[in-house]
């Protein structure tokens, strides 16, 4: 699956305003535990997604149903031979 250099963009931008800006954002709410952390969240999540959120150019589901679960299990997986190793770790390329 090729994933467009785009999205990695956002996903990393995402990464690092939580990184950054959340961190802070906690702080200046004076948030001091897992439990205060959880409920800052709450709040601050829903605010975030509604300020940034951008809308899809088309509102089209792009879903494609599958007749069949097991054609499903075969695109969505990568099989290959590996042989073990007598310390019983396998190699993968090598």
């Amino acid at each position: 699956m090729h994933i467009p250099p785009q999205a990695k963009g956002r996903v990393e931008r995402l990464f690092g305003t939580f990184q950054d800006r959340v961190i802070k954002e906690m702080r200046l709410a004076g948030v001091r535990s897992k439990d205060e952390e959880n409920v800052f969240l709450q709040t601050y999540l829903p605010d975030y997604n509604r300020r940034y959120r951008v809308s899809p150019a088309k509102n089209t589901d792009m879903h494609r149903r599958f007749k069949d679960y097991r054609e499903q299990d075969r695109i969505l997986s990568i099989r290959s031979s590996r042989a073990l190793r007598n310390d019983f770790t396998i190699a993968h390329d090598k």
